[in-house]
């Protein structure tokens, strides 16, 4: 048990210095790009993460599966998996030259070059990383990825501006991949990953076991395209690259929300699915509460930053931005319904509702990936607004079945508050985004009082619950690591 939350907090710690830090880069780049050039920037990562997703072929999860279930079986699961990924690798980097080359026109050989190199270090450490985590090793990883993202923030904060150009920024990007990933293999090779031992045994593992048994997680996986990748190959495509800028450093600001929340999700996960096992009232009472916290705390702080995003993306980002300011706006309240929908999830894994939840997941894919195409013609504005509504709609089925096959009950007002609540303060978050500071804020303050007031018995209540609720957690947590 010990080992676990070391693994746990060690992964949580360094997922939250790596992103975090990488957010505050990629803005300082966003400030010194026009949007243009950042969008094309954003573009480059994007396709090399959507190769990286196809080129994986699902076996991450399987690797570690089965190097967790017999250690001695490391060596023959590391040289199994190595053929396919090389094989999916190479058809993967050349479609993502070719597509970079013929359908976003980018032909500078050094542009190409790098965009490979950058897709070639992510299948590096895709390849690296389970070999190390089926053996509880979660060390290795969460030092490099500390290390790597101080460096490269390090080096944009620093090198001065008139240096960091677009080549000079993608190339520093590109070495910093490269090196975690070289730095990744040579530790496990001096740990003597790729050295057979007389415990190695195959024991009926194949090429073909493993690539059949990874198909469920590829196919999850790919689901995810139509909602991060696609969206914004769609913009570049229909609006051109400026949009694309618009839309990508804002989709980061937007990111501490889906961090934080996800880490919370993480840390709740296993105790919601021991209560579910052990007394399924309190799961209940205990998730209800939660989801309604989650709820009301999700409207007001998007709200407040809805009807403050001039001023967000003004402070954060620059003027070059401001015309984005109503993209920020909706893209606040579609975070909002994917950290729900999430909240969801977590709920259907606790209860032992993996297919409900790939179902409604190729639900959500094919819903959302047809919303981006039409409204990726219609610029960042467009193409947000169409997430915020397809994820709306999305999450009606997610309701449905959370309050049907888990059986969650919520009283119908609240219900009918949250609702309106949602609705109406998106709307007028968003349509006055161009009206003065003097006008948002009194109409602010209003909209405040009057979700304090029709729901001030639930939220401080909730809130009471929820502080007392992780307390108990994590001194139940420290006093069994300390046992």
């Amino acid at each position: 048990m010990n080992k676990l939350y070391k693994n746990w907090s060690l992964l949580t710690l360094s997922n939250i210095v790596y992103q975090g830090l990488f957010f505050l880069s990629f803005v300082k780049i966003a400030r010194l790009f026009k949007p243009e050039l950042y969008g094309i920037f954003t573009v480059i990562i994007t396709s090399t993460q959507m190769a990286q997703i196809f080129s994986a072929l699902g076996l991450q999860k399987i690797t570690i599966r089965e190097i967790a279930r017999d250690y001695n079986k490391q060596y023959i699961v590391a040289k199994l998996t190595l053929l396919p990924t090389i094989i999916a690798s190479l058809i993967s980097a050349i479609f993502l030259v070719v597509y970079l080359f013929i359908f976003e026109n980018i032909n500078e050989s050094f542009t190409l070059i790098v965009s490979a190199i950058i897709f070639v270090s992510l299948m590096v450490w895709n390849y690296a990383e389970p070999l190390a985590f089926g053996k509880q090793q979660m060390k290795i990883s969460a030092n490099i990825n500390i290390v790597s993202s101080c460096i490269f923030t390090a080096m944009v904060f620093f090198i001065p501006s008139a240096y960091l150009s677009f080549y000079t920024v993608i190339a520093i990007y590109c070495g910093i991949f490269l090196i975690r990933a070289l730095v990744y293999i040579i530790l496990e090779w001096k740990d003597g990953y790729f050295i057979k031992t007389a415990d190695a045994h195959q024991e009926g593992i194949t090429v073909k076991y493993l690539l059949a048994k990874s198909l469920a997680f590829y196919g999850t996986t790919l689901l995810s395209i139509p909602i991060v990748q696609l969206p914004v190959l769609f913009l570049s495509q229909f609006s051109g690259e400026k949009e694309v800028g618009y839309f990508g450093i804002i989709n980061k600001l937007s990111m501490p929300l889906s961090l934080i929340a996800n880490n919370l999700f993480t840390a709740l996960y296993p105790v919601l699915a021991k209560h579910f096992v052990d007394d399924k009232n309190a799961f209940k009472e205990k998730t209800t509460k939660l989801f309604c916290l989650l709820s009301i705390s999700g409207i007001v702080l998007s709200a407040f930053l809805g009807f403050f995003s001039k001023e967000v993306v003004g402070i954060v980002l620059g003027n070059l931005y401001l015309p984005a300011t109503k993209t920020f706006s909706i893209q606040v309240w579609a975070t909002l319904l994917i950290i729900q929908n999430t909240f969801i999830g977590t709920i259907f894994l606790a209860t032992d509702e993996e297919k409900l939840m790939v179902k409604l997941s190729v639900l959500n894919s094919i819903l959302i990936g047809s919303a981006c195409y039409i409204g990726a013609y219609y610029g960042s504005f467009g193409l947000s607004l169409s997430m915020w509504g397809s994820l709306a709609l999305g999450f009606i089925p997610h309701w449905y079945f959370m309050t049907k096959r888990v059986n969650l009950r919520f009283e119908p007002r609240l219900v009918s508050f949250l609702s309106l609540y949602f609705l109406a303060f998106s709307i007028v978050s968003i349509s006055l985004t161009g009206f003065p500071l003097a006008y948002r804020i009194p109409i602010f303050l209003m909209v405040s009082v009057v979700v304090y007031l029709t729901l001030k018995k639930y939220f401080v209540s909730d809130v009471i619950f929820a502080f007392n609720y992780i307390r108990n957690y994590f001194k139940k947590k420290y006093l069994t690591i300390a046992d």
